[in-house]
């Protein structure tokens, strides 16, 4: 779909941390390249080597994630996810592990009843005992949100300290606001 990516160059000098180096190796991966990310003509990451930022344990047995990660079949077994809930539009082969899809949008444009789908079923395979990890692109937007809502139904939490526990556990949470606000009206 994307072209293959052999590099990325950034011409810019900025103090960047490593885990956003990391995101930006992620991007090329996911774009369907392996190259290498590249700061100012000096390699810093190989994806190939490195790997892309984590999934986080966001709840007791919830964990939120990338793409990326829902296509680690090791990574997966590593944590002891039993179930994927996918909330991307692309079908990442999660080998012999269960999948879910139920594909959403990140923003406004997002149907509600996706959004409900979503906490549903991490409500309903946690409730059977399952490990679980809620993926979409990044990790940082939509299975945040899944995850803060079906948090408050599996706790005594509210929606703000439920989305206060994800980000303690996944800083690098930023939900849309139309989510954020799909979210409230599920709880």
């Amino acid at each position: 779909m994307f072209p293959l990516l052999s590099s990325l160059r950034l011409g810019f000098h900025l103090k960047i941390g490593l885990e956003y180096l990391n995101n930006l190796s992620c991007l090329s991966s996911e774009l369907g390249g392996y190259g290498q990310v590249e700061f100012n003509q000096i390699l810093l990451i190989d994806s190939s080597q490195q790997g892309c930022i984590g999934m986080n344990e966001v709840s007791d047995g919830i964990f939120v994630g990338t793409e990326s990660n829902a296509s680690d079949e090791s990574l997966l077994r590593k944590h002891g996810i039993d179930t994927v809930i996918s909330l991307t539009h692309s079908e990442p082969d999660t080998g012999d592990i269960t999948r879910v899809d139920v594909p959403m949008i990140d923003g406004p444009q997002n149907s509600y009843e996706a959004f409900a789908e979503a906490v549903k079923e991490v409500v309903k395979y946690h409730k059977n005992g399952q490990r679980i990890l809620i993926h979409c692109s990044a990790g940082s937007s939509r299975s945040p949100s899944v995850a803060a809502a079906a948090i408050t139904h599996l706790t005594q939490n509210n929606l703000n300290e439920a989305f206060n526990q994800v980000i303690e556990q996944r800083p690098e949470t930023d939900p849309h606001d139309a989510l954020v606000r799909q979210a409230n009206r599920y709880v």
